[in-house]
């Protein structure tokens, strides 16, 4: 891979793609003069071989929705970049579209524009991985485990998930040893989230593990 530019803003990312031509686009959504989809559309007009893929921290559905019928190829939630980022280039280069899996259980299908068929990480089809939710429940259920090399690596993903949840006005619910617990608070307050308050509004609950030992 060969980094051929940079851009600041959406109008600029427009500039340089036309200018450039490049073969696969990294955008966010949230962009000074213009938003990231915005410039996707009017990419796809001028740079025709140029594929984008958004990198983004917002897991609104509407936007996902959005990004793609603008002609985007995928959609990697930031928190997840580390781990689904490359596999996310490789699909999209391969003419497929990448879904993060954290969103890749809620149904797409509608997306009257996609170019080839969503995928999950290591090429699961998100038809076959999830379900479109009853109407009647406007929740689905979805347990993925993870493993990591070490304590350092695991601690990293969590405060990024939480934090993530967190500047989306979710709630996070953690379980995990004092220390650890201890240390993710921290880097969620070293990050500039307000733990405190998120625990008063009960939007930040920690529980300890049971004793399995």
């Amino acid at each position: 891979m060969h980094i051929v530019g940079f851009a600041s803003d959406g109008l600029e990312a427009v500039q340089k793609a036309t200018e450039l031509q490049p073969d696969l686009i990294l955008m966010d959504i949230n962009l000074p003069n213009g938003s990231g989809i915005s410039a996707a559309g009017r990419i796809r007009e001028l740079s025709l071989k140029s594929k984008v893929l958004f990198v983004s921290q917002n897991l609104d559905l509407d936007v996902v929705r959005a990004a793609l019928d603008a002609g985007g190829f995928g959609y990697v939630l930031k928190s997840s970049a580390e781990s689904e980022l490359l596999a996310a280039v490789e699909a999209v280069m391969l003419g497929k579209t990448f879904v993060s899996g954290e969103l890749a259980s809620r149904d797409f299908n509608h997306v009257t524009d996609a170019q080839a068929s969503i995928q999950r990480p290591f090429g699961e089809s998100i038809e076959s991985a999830a379900r479109p939710l009853p109407s009647d429940n406007k929740f689905g259920h979805c347990h993925e485990v993870e493993f990591y090399r070490n304590d350092a690596s695991f601690l990293d993903r969590c405060a990024r998930f939480m934090g993530t949840a967190l500047a989306n006005g979710d709630s996070v619910i953690l379980v995990a040893t004092p220390s650890h617990g201890n240390t993710i608070r921290e880097r969620l307050e070293a990050e500039g989230y307000n733990v405190a308050e998120a625990i008063e509004r009960g939007r930040y609950l920690v529980l300890e593990p049971p004793n399995f030992w």
